[in-house]
């Protein structure tokens, strides 16, 4: 039976009043309720559609005509006023174009992801079309056809009835009361608008970085895990080519482990190096560390044993959980090792529990080194709270919990394995560990997703690239039709990726995250329900809970709206530093009073070294780092722009710039492209860059390559790319006359 759920909002007149200060209208702000409302546990993308009232209505018969538009829902956390000047927006442009022919089909191209059976109906004023003297409006609730929510308000007498109406039973349980009740907190909370001062045309306003949001920080992350082994025991943690490992299976392994760290001396806040073969049991090497009350550093057995031994001695490990695959393990002097072949092949006297914990949330739980400037490698340290906050996050934006399957295939060294591991494990999510032979091979991680339930992919964008020209269409997935969330970070994703994703994967939802390895994986994110074709890049998004992001001139002071500056990250979730280096945390992670931030008080800014922008609607832009700028000629050039004029070539899939020494030392400009087919001319593609951009930035040298090369984390590895380049049709070639360059150009085909 039909349920209606009903509020009233008093002084609506007011907040009408106040709207249109904000420029915005009383159905936007009502939408914008709407879909803020909807978008946790109904999808994380979806079209909503809205049922308007044209122009012109006859005041006698005000709801037989109306006419239809559509507006997307992401799980994106965009500010009430911003998104409704959003849907406002596209309203007004219905409206405007309510006569013309075809009209209906342009607005159903605009829909993206899954038609929900939910609708908005726009706002009726009955003060515009008052009831006869005498009569009154008896009880009344909406019954669409194949709708099971309607949301409904009146206006009247300065007050605001709204409504939703709904099938319960075909809404998820537990649901609708949640969802309504954030709907009416959104409108309670309108009656303060009219003492919001409208935005500063120029700054940023503070609810852009009005992130805050309770989340558990009580338990180490460990606990997390240890409360699933309990729950759902008998359940597949771990999957893997080989087999697969319950919860209450993991969580034995572990604490053998952590028991025998433990003996060893091993407790609160010390670090202890992992350096194991891919498979389950490198989830219980940084399982039973944190058991232990010790944080984990990974230590890849590839890597040489120089920057091995320069690791754990700069993180004072001392302690090294090894297996066979680590060939300088024994080698390393002061380092104890752990062989945990051994150590699992025999029980443990105290396995049956767990060690009580001695860390808490502020404590270590692992340093991951990431490249220096200086050629030698920082530790990044990070406690428990910022990865409770960001797995928080995730479950309460995505939903992440037992029914999903995460498919590992990223390092121990990349740190999208923390969410991977002690996220999803965490959240009573399962995960496959893709194994090494079936990392390297495109054609072996789909066939996984072909035939595992994964419903979550989680890797840098050039991971996902390698295995596009392997998609074929949904009908090729007879099992991996259950992957619902595509995770993108750590790299631009090429602007074609989402569309061929799409195409395979219809029910998937792709989200590009950012951030930083100082700020705990990821601290932004962006729901791509659609590509603009205007776009550079996919835009880098929106803060997440208890995360805010400022954009600052050389004196840490905001720059307006649309203008470039520096990028800093404040909140919960940045790292403690990095580790046993208090210089250098100093330098990147600045502490003080900033007064002229928006929003609230800051202390602690990590200077991230990118740069970025502010859009008009809060999202932020990425503009690469600072150090993307190079001088050439005396010209200052950033290479994303002609990058991003190399992609707008109709033969041209993506393209990667870089400034190359030459033979004589001279710098050249190096353009390396991924054609979409066939490779174009290499004057045509010279040409099509000299037309827009000036001749200093037209690249002297373009190669063609047919795939990217990726570092071990999958991330774009631009140092691979081949220099000099050389292959079958490397030529000589004209300059273009607007362009006019003195040197060769090479067109490769690189293997």
């Amino acid at each position: 039976a039909r349920r209606r759920l009903r509020g009233t909002l008093p002084g609506w007149d007011t907040v009408v009043a106040a709207a249109a200060d904000h420029g915005c209208t009383p159905d936007g702000l009502l939408l914008a309720a709407y879909a803020r409302a909807l978008s946790p546990g109904l999808g994380d993308v979806f079209a909503v559609p809205v049922v308007r009232w044209p122009d012109g209505t006859d005041a006698a018969r005000p709801a037989e005509l109306t006419a239809l538009s559509w507006v997307s829902v992401t799980a994106e956390a965009c500010p009430l006023l911003d998104l409704a000047r959003r849907y406002d927006a596209v309203l007004a442009e219905d409206r405007a174009a309510d006569a013309r022919r075809g009209l209906t089909a342009l607005r159903r191209s605009r829909r993206t992801g899954p038609a929900l059976p939910v609708v908005y109906t726009s706002l009726f004023d009955l003060d515009a079309y008052p009831l006869p003297d005498g009569v009154t409006a008896a009880d009344w609730v909406t019954s669409t056809p194949g709708v099971a929510l309607d949301c409904v308000a009146v206006q009247e007498g300065g007050v605001l009835e709204y409504a939703w109406d709904a099938l319960p039973d075909a809404l998820p349980p537990d649901w609708l009361e949640d969802a309504f009740d954030r709907f009416a907190a959104d409108l309670a909370g309108l009656s303060a608008l009219a003492r919001t001062p409208a935005d500063d045309p120029g700054l940023p306003p503070a609810r852009w970085n009005d992130t805050a949001r309770p989340f558990p920080a009580d338990l180490p992350v460990q606990l997390l895990v240890e409360d699933q082994a309990r729950i759902r025991p008998a359940e597949v943690a771990l999957r893997w080519s080989g087999g697969a490992l319950s919860f209450a299976e993991l969580e034995l392994r572990a604490n053998r482990l952590a028991w025998t760290l433990r003996d060893a001396g091993v407790g609160r806040g010390d670090v202890v190096g992992v350096s194991l073969r891919r498979g389950p049991d490198m989830v219980v090497a940084v399982l039973g560390i944190l058991k232990a009350g010790g944080a984990y550093l990974p230590v890849l057995p590839s890597l040489p044993r120089d920057r091995a031994a320069v690791m754990l001695d700069d993180a004072a490990a001392g302690c090294l959980v090894a297996d066979a695959s680590c060939g300088w393990a024994a080698t390393m002097p002061g380092v104890r090792q752990v062989g945990l072949d051994a150590v699992l092949s025999r029980p443990h006297p105290r396995e049956a529990t767990a060690p009580e914990p001695v860390n808490d949330v502020d404590d270590l739980a692992y340093v991951i080194f990431t490249s220096g400037s200086t050629g030698r490698p920082k530790g990044v340290g990070v406690t428990h709270r910022p990865m409770l906050n960001l797995f928080e996050w995730a479950r309460r934006t995505f939903g992440f919990g037992p029914g999903d399957l995460g498919l590992c295939v990223t390092s121990l060294g990349f740190d999208l394995s923390v969410f991977d591991i002690f996220g999803l494990l965490g959240l009573g999510a399962g995960l496959y560990i893709a194994d090494e032979e079936e990392q390297r091979d495109p054609r072996l991680l789909l066939r996984v997703l072909r035939t595992e339930p994964v419903t979550f992919w989680n890797s840098a964008p050039t991971t996902l690239a390698h295995l596009a020209p392997e998609f074929g269409g949904p009908a090729d997935l007879p099992g991996g039709d259950s992957l619902r969330l595509v995770f993108l970070s750590g790299d631009y994703t090429p602007l074609w990726l989402p569309g061929r994703m799409r195409e395979a994967f219809p029910d998937a939802t792709l989200v590009s995250l950012g951030g930083a390895t100082e700020a705990t994986v990821w601290s932004n994110y962006f729901v791509v329900d659609r590509v603009d074709p205007a776009w550079r890049s996919i835009p880098y998004g929106r803060p997440i809970d208890n995360s805010r992001y400022y954009v600052l001139d050389e004196r840490r002071r905001p720059v307006p709206v649309g203008t470039e500056g520096d990028l800093y990250i404040a909140g919960d979730c940045l790292a403690a530093g990095y580790y046993r280096q208090p210089e250098l945390t100093a330098e990147r992670f600045v502490t003080g009073d900033f007064p002229g931030l928006p929003g609230p008080p800051e202390t602690r800014l990590y200077a991230t070294g990118d740069r970025a922008r502010h859009g008009p609607d809060g999202l932020l832009h990425f503009l690469g780092r600072r150090d993307g700028q190079v001088k050439l000629r005396g010209y200052r050039v950033e290479l994303p722009e002609i990058e991003h004029r190399l992609r707008g070539h109709p033969g041209v899939a993506d393209a990667v710039v870089l400034l190359r020494k030459g033979s004589g030392g001279e710098d050249r400009l190096v353009a390396y492209v991924l054609p979409d087919g066939e490779p174009p001319a290499v004057e045509d593609v010279r040409a099509h860059v000299a037309a827009a951009l000036p001749d200093y930035m037209v690249p002297g040298v373009v190669g063609f390559v047919t795939e990217w090369p990726a570092t071990a984390n999958g991330k774009l590895d631009r140092d691979a790319l081949p220099w000099p380049v050389h292959g079958p049709g490397a030529a000589p070639a004209p300059a273009p006359s607007a362009a006019p360059v003195a040197e060769p150009v090479a067109a490769p085909v690189a293997a």
